[in-house]
C-alpha cells in the first residue's frame, strides 16, 4: 500500500517515440438505408467508433464486422471498403494526422476507455474548439494503447522499411528472401545488419514482428483464433499454436484470457 507521504517517480529516454495528432474532420452518423462503400484509401489515419447496430469493413489483409462500440483503425493509404448492412447502424467516424507514427496495420479492437471518451465528447450537443484539442490529446491516447509495442525508441530507416515491407504481406509474413530482396540486400548481409542494429537475426526479426501482431490481435480484438493464424501467416491453428507456445511459453487462448 502507498502511505500518503510516499512518491513515485518514472523517467523516460529522451528517444521515446513522440506522436503529435491533428483532427482534420468529425462525423457523428446514423444511417437508416443499406449502402456500400467502394474500395479506396486516403493520405491521413481513420477512426470508425461503431455506437449502435452493425457495419462491415474489409482491407485487403483483413476484414471485420464491428459493433457495442468497438472500432477500427485504418492508416494512411491503407485500401479499404464500408458495407453498412443494418438500416440503423451508427458510428463516429474522426479523420486524423498522426505525426512521427507510421508502419502498423489496420486492426479492429475491442471498446476502450479512450474510445468511450471520444465518443463522449464528439456527441456533445455543443462543441466548443477546446473539444477538439481534448479529442486530439485522446487520439494520441489511443493509439498508445492500441499499439504499444510501436512507442518504443524510434527505428532506423532500415528497421522501417522491413516493418513496413512485413505490413504489406495480407494473410502471410515474407521470408528471409522476400524481405532481403525488397530492401536490396542480400539475406545473409542483411541478417548481419540487423544483428548489428538489434542483436537478432533477420530470421528471427521476422518472427518477432509475426509475435507482436499475434498477441495484439488477441489482445485487442475479439477475432477467433483459426482467423488470427491466417493472419500471422501459419498454415493452421495448431500451427500457430506451437509457434506462439515457443515465443511466448504459453497458448494463444492462455494468453487471450490473462488480458
Amino acid at each position: 500500500m502507498i502511505k500518503p507521504d510516499d512518491k513515485l517517480s518514472y523517467t523516460w529516454p529522451l528517444e521515446q517515440r513522440a506522436v503529435s495528432c491533428r483532427m482534420i474532420a468529425l462525423l457523428v452518423t446514423r444511417r437508416t438505408v443499406q449502402k456500400n462503400t467502394p474500395w479506396h484509401s486516403h493520405t491521413h489515419w481513420q477512426l470508425e467508433i461503431t455506437t449502435s447496430g452493425k457495419i462491415q469493413f474489409e482491407t485487403p489483409r483483413q476484414e471485420g464486422r464491428p459493433q457495442n462500440g468497438e472500432f477500427i483503425l485504418l492508416p494512411p493509404n491503407c485500401q479499404h471498403r464500408f458495407v453498412y448492412p443494418h438500416k440503423q447502424a451508427g458510428w463516429v467516424s474522426i479523420c486524423f494526422q498522426a505525426e512521427g507514427f507510421t508502419g502498423v496495420p489496420s486492426e479492429m479492437f475491442s471498446p476502450c476507455r479512450f474510445s468511450r471518451l471520444l465518443v463522449s465528447t464528439a456527441t456533445r450537443k455543443t462543441f466548443a474548439p477546446h473539444h477538439k484539442a481534448e479529442m486530439e490529446g485522446l487520439l494520441c491516447s489511443l493509439l498508445a494503447h492500441c499499439y504499444p509495442d510501436r512507442f518504443a525508441a524510434d527505428k532506423s530507416a532500415l528497421l522501417r522499411r522491413i516493418d513496413e515491407f512485413l505490413l504489406t504481406q495480407p494473410g502471410r509474413f515474407a521470408t528471409v528472401e522476400d524481405v532481403a530482396a525488397a530492401v536490396g540486400y542480400s539475406a545473409n548481409h542483411l541478417s548481419t545488419l540487423l544483428r548489428r542494429q538489434t542483436g537478432e537475426g533477420l530470421k528471427r526479426y521476422i518472427d518477432l514482428a509475426r509475435n507482436r501482431h499475434a498477441r495484439d490481435l488477441l489482445r485487442c480484438t475479439t477475432l477467433p483464433i483459426s482467423q488470427i493464424a491466417r493472419q500471422v501467416g501459419c498454415e493452421n491453428i495448431h500451427a500457430f499454436s506451437r509457434f506462439f507456445l515457443r515465443m511466448n511459453r504459453q497458448r494463444p487462448r492462455q494468453f487471450r484470457n490473462a488480458q
